[in-house]
This record gives structure tokens, sequence and C-alpha cells, in this order.
């Protein structure tokens, strides 16, 4: 079996010879999970784009690496939406591209 880096994710390989010579590969790229955690008594919901994260409370999602993720934050009527913090977000604005 043959471990070899093909683009973002890993391919193996698995040749059998003898009178039959088969081969299978399984490609798969590497994870990283974002966790969304809401604090304060405010309401809202976040979600992303693209698509996995969508939540007024605690969630996790994960994505492929190298993915481009983008965050918004939508505060319910009454609440205020007040900033970022954790994995190198310091933005107040209420979307965050990680």
């Amino acid at each position: 079996m043959a471990l070899t880096q093909k683009g973002k994710g890993y391919q193996y390989i698995l040749t059998v010879t003898g009178p039959h010579i088969l081969q299978a590969s399984v490609s798969s790229t590497p994870q990283h999970t974002l966790t969304v955690t809401k604090t304060g008594t405010g309401k809202g919901t976040v979600s992303s784009t693209p698509a996995g994260i969508t939540c007024g409370g605690t969630c996790s999602h994960g994505f492929d690496e190298g993915t481009l993720v983008s965050l918004a934050a939508a505060a319910d009527s009454g609440s205020t939406f007040s900033g970022w913090s954790g994995g190198g977000a310091r933005a107040q604005e209420p979307a965050r591209s990680l």
C-alpha cells in the first residue's frame, strides 16, 4: 500500500500482483471542525457559507481543508451583535471570513 499526497488530500493505492492485478484508490481531504458558541443573553443566529453552520447556540461542522468559510451573524429584534472572538477573529462586523 502506498500513501501519497495528491492535491489537498491523500491517495491510498493498493496493488495486488499475481494472475490478477487489482488497483483500488480512495482519496480523502483532511477536515477541520469549526465550532460556533453563542455567549451573552441576546438571541440570534449564525450561519455559514458554504452551508454547515446554522444555529442560535452552539454548533459544529467539519469543513475540508483549504475551504474559505464565511460566517454571518443575525441578531434578533431587541438583541445586538457585539463581535467575534477566538480563532484569530477580532472583527466587530456581523460577517466574518475564516
